[in-house]
């Protein structure tokens, strides 16, 4: 699950990390498609029957806008404890820093721009390479960095605090690729656990479980 990390540097107020999963509901109860804004779960703890789950991030690119702009929206009022009756909020305070990915396009960075300084009046914004916050976070400033994330594997030479774009390496091997490899084994292996169990009690009379070993297959 990729998660998002939002802060400011003041000791007053902590640093949080949220998921960038949502939970997805619309108000209407028809089959056919409508126009009606969808209303985000954003505690996916309360996870009920059958809600959809959405990200706005996908392979470290944003691919919904409006989805990830009422996730920010939610970490800024939630966590920063931002002033809510403000409506767009207002960050005329906050110079922003973005980690972004290393194969980030530059259609991105517009758009994120344009949101910050026209919607939220943010004063100045600076972007940098996530692989380069990571060789800062270690006091180098260069390294071989390897990101292994949910949707696969990125390889970054960073120099004197830039990234070597050439030498940036991509491979779709990442962590939903090794849990659908793994489901696919133990379906092919139909495992079969060594012990039965022979019978229950409830749990309430704190008997346990009695349960008695069979033979391996």
């Amino acid at each position: 699950m990729l998660y998002q990390a939002v802060g400011v540097l003041d000791s007053s107020i902590s640093s949080s990390s949220s998921s960038t999963k949502l939970g997805t509901s619309t108000s209407s109860s028809s089959s056919k498609p409508t126009k009606q804004p969808h209303h985000y779960k954003y505690d996916l703890f309360r996870f009920y029957e059958n809600m959809p789950v959405e990200s706005p991030v996908r392979d470290g690119l944003i691919v919904n806008w409006d989805m990830l702009e009422d996730l920010w929206e939610h970490c800024l009022i939630s966590y920063l404890r931002l002033n809510h009756n403000a409506s767009p909020l207002n960050l005329s305070d906050f110079p922003l820093l973005f980690a972004e990915k290393p194969y980030t396009p530059a259609s991105t960075r517009y758009r994120l721009c344009e949101m910050m300084f026209e919607r939220y009046n943010a004063p100045a914004i600076f972007f940098s390479k996530d692989a380069v916050l990571s060789c800062y976070a270690c006091g180098k400033t260069g390294g071989l960095v390897v990101d292994i994330g949910g949707s696969g594997t990125v390889v970054t030479p960073v120099q004197d605090g830039w990234v070597e774009q050439k030498g940036v390496c991509r491979s779709l091997v990442g962590g939903r690729m090794i849990d659908a490899q793994v489901r696919r084994i133990i379906k092919q292996a139909s495992l079969t656990p060594f012990f039965r169990l022979w019978s229950t009690t409830s749990i309430s009379q704190m008997d346990g479980l009695s349960r008695r070993p069979s033979s391996r297959i």
